[in-house]
């Protein structure tokens, strides 16, 4: 995990997408491991990305995830009703945020 600041709005959620830096109402917030239970709400679609919209189950913040995070989700956690418990840090690429998973929990 890098050592970088995430953008985060007013309410707790992930902003996905770093072009909005110059916004006054962003929290940059440090980049460190943090566990949580979260449920799939949908997916969206770009031109060149599918991303993961996720949801704490306790504060209801959202998260992205890109296709290939949510992938390595499949492969190792446990999913109820679309709910996953795991240790998670989120990941800088270009311009663009999306929370990898570190380990699953239990």
């Amino acid at each position: 995990m890098k050592n970088y600041q995430v953008p985060f709005d007013m309410n707790g959620n992930m902003c996905f997408y770093s072009g909005y830096s110059n916004n006054p109402q962003l929290i940059w917030r440090d980049n460190d491991y943090f566990q949580a239970k979260l449920k799939f709400l949908y997916v969206t679609a770009g031109r060149s990305a599918i991303t993961f919209i996720l949801e704490d189950t306790t504060s209801k913040c959202k998260y992205y995830m890109n296709l290939g995070n949510f992938e390595t989700v499949l492969h190792q956690c446990e999913l109820n009703n679309g709910e996953f418990y795991g240790e998670f840090y989120i990941n800088k690429r270009g311009n663009y945020y999306s929370l990898v998973l570190n380990k699953p929990l239990k």
